[in-house]
């Protein structure tokens, strides 16, 4: 029998937002995944190390490398995808340009160096995608202010697709250190409107939020759990490719929001071909 909408609506509920699930979870993973060996041969000493004091301290930061553009897409092609969600993910409709791109990008021992560096030398892939948002003036969910709960620490790197400007959507958050003003609830995971954060916390987002607007082919990486963000809220579309890590005992693996197995396996082996100094393992993927 179909199961009904509230009931769906408090089951989710308890997966999502409630912190002392995803606690337990990360037990769990830890039990069984937390030893595995997730880098065999690791960057330089000094690879990714200029960018780890805006990390640590303000919870993102731009990256200069200069590895390759990424594919050039029409995005007229997605136009009306997103339907009434925030974004998206359209990598599989262009699965070997992706693919190829992001191994290449984590090749580059600046990047990866900044990966492992930030999880003490045993990350995780957790997601990649390639994001496209619709114009729209709905709000859901996920576009309030949030903190994101995959992990204790997480880190997003973000590249552009396409040039985003303050109408695309751009990820908006606000720094690490006005964030550790908002108060954290031990048991559910919190949404904040604008209004919240004046009242409660004396936060003007007006003047604290930040938006990494940028040019096709711009790259950042943010801490979604250090920063407190919102989801895009776009009036010209935009595409973005979000690759997410964590520590190989995560919070949540993302349910089936995020790569399957075939993928990473394909992930793997065309990593497995950018060159003989690969940095990380199988684990890292898989």
């Amino acid at each position: 029998m179909r199961m009904n909408h509230k009931l769906r609506g408090i089951l989710s509920f308890i997966r999502w937002r409630l912190k002392p699930i995803r606690l337990a979870t990360k037990f769990i993973y830890r039990l069984f995944y937390g030893g595995k060996v997730t880098v065999s041969n690791s960057p330089a000493p000094q690879a990714g190390l200029q960018y780890r004091e805006n990390l640590l301290k303000n919870g993102y930061c731009k990256l200069e490398e200069k590895i390759a553009m990424p594919p050039l897409f029409d995005i007229a092609q997605f136009r009306g995808m997103s339907s009434s969600h925030p974004f998206v993910d359209v990598a599989n409709l262009h699965w070997s340009a992706f693919e190829g791109f992001l191994t290449k990008i984590l090749g580059s021992d600046a990047i990866a160096g900044s990966i492992c560096d930030y999880f003490d030398g045993t990350p995780w892939l957790w997601n990649a995608s390639l994001n496209y948002s619709d114009p729209t003036d709905k709000v859901s969910d996920s576009q309030l202010w949030h903190f994101d709960y995959g992990d204790t620490r997480q880190l997003h790197l973000m590249v552009y697709f396409s040039d985003v400007t303050k109408k695309s959507g751009p990820f908006t958050f606000i720094g690490a250190q006005d964030s550790e003003r908002v108060g954290r609830s031990k048991w559910v995971i919190e949404r904040f409107t604008d209004e919240d954060l004046v009242q409660r916390y004396g936060l003007d987002v007006s003047k604290k939020s930040i938006k990494l607007v940028g040019k096709c082919g711009d790259m950042y990486m943010a801490d979604p759990g250090r920063v407190m963000h919102q989801g895009a809220r776009c009036e010209t579309p935009r595409l973005v490719m979000f690759a997410t890590f964590t520590s190989t005992s995560p919070m949540s693996k993302g349910g089936n929001i995020t790569l399957t197995k075939s993928e990473r396996l394909s992930l793997y082996n065309a990593y497995q071909k950018t060159g003989p100094n690969s940095k990380f393992t199988k684990d890292f993927f898989i």
